[in-house]
C-alpha cells in the first residue's frame, strides 16, 4: 500500500489570458500535493505548438514546478521539431514526453491511418533517436494498457515500447483507464518481457461523461458498467 504517493498533473496549454490566470490559480491549489512534474499537452495536428512552448517557458520561472512539454511527430518538419527541442534544452528543460500524436480531428475508431507531415517524423522511435542525439533528454513515452487503437495486438505495442526503450526512453505514462485490472495485467506482461522502466498510471477525473465517452472510444479505454451507471 502506498503511504506517500507521488503524482504529476497534465494540462492543456491555455488559449486566453483568463485561462492562463486560471492555470496559475489551479497550480497554486495543487502545490500541496508536491507534484513531481507538470506536463503540458500538444494538440492534435500540432495545433497548440506555440501555446505549449509559451506555457512551458512561463513555468520555468516557477522554480517549485518542474514543467515537461509533450513533443509530437505531427504538424512540422523534422528540422523544425529538432530546433524546438534545442530551445527547450536552453530553457533548462531536460525532460520531454515524446509521442507520435494524431492528425487533427482523427477518429481512431474508423481505422484511419496516420499521415506523417512532409519531411516529418513517422514514428515516435525516430523522434526519440533524434532527441537523444541532440542532448541527453529524459524521455517519457506513452503506453496503452488496453492496446493502442491502431495496433494489431498487445504484443505489437510491447515491441514498440521495447524499441523506444532501446533508443533511450526511461519512463512510461499510460493512457487513462478505469479498470485497474487492465493496468496490472499490462505491467505483469511487460515485466515478464524484462521491461523494467517505471510505468506511471494515467488517471482522468470524470467531469463531463459525454466527452469522456468520446475520448475513451478513440483511445480504446474500457469504461466499466459501474461507472456508466453512476
Amino acid at each position: 500500500m502506498l503511504t506517500n504517493p507521488r503524482v504529476s498533473f497534465e494540462f492543456f496549454p491555455p488559449k486566453t489570458e483568463k485561462m492562463y490566470k486560471n492555470l496559475w490559480l489551479t497550480l497554486n491549489k495543487l502545490k500541496i500535493f508536491y507534484p513531481q512534474f507538470v506536463s503540458i499537452t500538444y494538440g492534435a495536428g500540432g495545433t497548440t505548438r506555440k501555446r505549449t512552448h509559451d506555457t512551458i517557458k512561463k513555468l520555468t520561472y516557477r522554480p517549485a514546478i518542474k514543467p515537461i512539454p509533450h513533443l509530437t511527430c505531427i504538424g512540422d518538419k523534422k528540422s523544425a521539431i529538432r530546433k524546438l527541442a534545442i530551445k527547450y534544452w536552453k530553457l533548462g528543460i531536460k525532460s520531454i514526453v515524446a509521442i507520435r500524436g494524431d492528425s487533427e480531428n482523427i477518429d481512431l475508431t474508423k481505422k484511419r491511418k496516420f499521415v506523417p507531415f512532409p519531411s516529418g517524423y513517422k514514428y515516435t522511435s525516430e523522434l526519440i533517436s533524434d532527441l537523444k542525439k541532440i542532448k541527453d533528454f529524459e524521455i517519457i513515452v506513452a503506453v496503452f494498457p488496453e492496446k493502442h487503437p491502431e495496433s494489431k495486438n498487445i504484443q505489437e505495442d510491447i515491441d514498440n515500447l521495447k524499441r523506444k526503450i532501446d533508443l533511450g526512453a526511461t519512463k512510461g505514462i499510460t493512457q487513462f483507464f478505469f479498470d485497474n485490472n487492465k493496468f496490472y495485467e499490462f505491467t505483469n506482461i511487460i515485466h515478464k518481457k524484462n521491461i523494467k522502466i517505471p510505468i506511471i498510471p494515467g488517471i482522468l477525473p470524470i467531469i463531463n461523461f459525454e466527452k469522456l465517452s468520446g475520448l475513451a472510444q478513440n483511445c480504446n479505454a474500457f469504461i466499466p458498467k459501474e461507472i456508466k451507471n453512476l
